[in-house]
């Protein structure tokens, strides 16, 4: 892998042999595995992580709201054996 990791910092023109040989290279490779060896990607994935709020978000709001149910269900019963 090495040896895609060097084409991959080949600095090409479009339209060029060069760039046409690098393309082709790419092309016997799965995607994910490009994008790992492209010069830069692993900057690029620890900053998405880092941004990444999406999930742990919205799981964190939808705790917050069933807690407040869960507290308010567990209000109504200690109210109806007190009665």
């Amino acid at each position: 892998m090495n040896g895609l990791r060097k084409v991959l910092q080949f600095v090409t023109t479009p339209g060029e042999p060069l760039d046409q040989y690098v393309e082709t290279i790419k092309a016997c490779f799965p995607t994910d595995v490009v994008n790992f060896y492209t010069p830069g990607f692993q900057e690029t994935i620890c900053s998405q992580v880092d941004n990444f709020s999406g999930l742990t978000s919205k799981y964190m709001h939808f705790m917050s709201r069933y807690k407040k149910k869960e507290r308010r269900g567990s209000d109504a019963e200690e109210e109806d054996e007190r009665s």
